[in-house]
């Protein structure tokens, strides 16, 4: 039985961390839009600018998703139950 891997997306660390993209942005020297763009799987940061976001949001580097093509489940479908029934899918939150 494979283990279960929850990522979260860049856009739900950004929310957990309580900021708008302007104040993410400004935390890590770059434009509105490149956060914008981050979110939206065109580009992704740094591996310093991702610890950053990493320490802001309080969720560990190896559970944000950075993918260009993030396959997005709502949060109702990341239950145990839920998720025990998908053996090999990844959500992202």
């Amino acid at each position: 039985m494979e283990t279960k891997s929850i990522k979260i997306s860049l856009e739900a660390c950004r929310v957990n961390a309580g900021l708008k993209q302007s104040e993410l942005a400004e935390k890590l020297n770059v434009s509105n839009i490149t956060i914008s763009n981050w979110e939206n799987g065109k580009g992704e940061p740094t591996m310093t600018q991702l610890r950053i976001i990493s320490e802001l949001s309080g969720i560990p580097m190896d559970f944000i998703f950075i993918s260009s093509n993030p396959k997005k489940m709502d949060c109702a479908s990341c239950t145990s139950a839920n998720m025990s029934s998908q053996e090999n899918e990844t959500a992202v939150v």
